[in-house]
């Protein structure tokens, strides 16, 4: 009895740990974001959260057309001025995003302040299967005060 509790306890563990890593487990609905945007492919929402050396960005991003997406990169900075960039956070959705389905991400900008005419660029990398290795990816500029759109999002491709 002795040497099975240890195996009984390590496959419990083993099974909490997994129903964590869960993407269905979003943390919040996108209407209870402050900023929220519909692009063609990502409907995105977000939260800027100060903190004592910078800007955590929190959010959530759904697929809304393509059948599926893979390993998404989201990448965020705030810019200032003529474009000067002032910080860049970036973070990794591994695994897939079907049509509808979400998944939130956190990423910080590094000794961020976000001051009045800062603009926060958005930029969703992704690959999207049979696409003959195409890096796909979603770019959208926003106030980064009101969260509101300054330029549309645009569609690129790589190879």
């Amino acid at each position: 009895m002795n040497r099975l509790f240890p195996l009984i306890l390590a496959g419990a563990l083993l099974f909490l740990v997994a129903g964590c890593a869960s993407k269905e487990a979003v943390k919040k609905d996108a209407k209870s974001y402050p900023f929220r945007h519909k692009g063609y492919s990502f409907k995105i929402a977000w939260e800027l959260v100060p903190g004592h050396d910078g800007v955590a960005v929190q959010g959530l991003m759904q697929n809304i057309t393509l059948r599926k997406v893979e390993d998404m990169e989201v990448t965020a900075t705030l810019l200032r001025g003529a474009n000067d960039e002032v910080a860049e956070g970036q973070t990794y959705v591994l695994g897939s995003l079907k049509d509808g389905e979400s998944t939130d991400f956190d990423l910080y900008l590094p000794k961020a302040v976000i001051t009045p005419g800062d603009r926060l660029a958005f930029r969703i990398k992704y690959m999207v299967p049979g696409a003959a290795g195409y890096t796909w990816a979603t770019n959208v500029v926003t106030d980064a005060k009101t969260g509101a759109a300054i330029v549309p999002d645009n569609e690129t491709t790589s190879e």
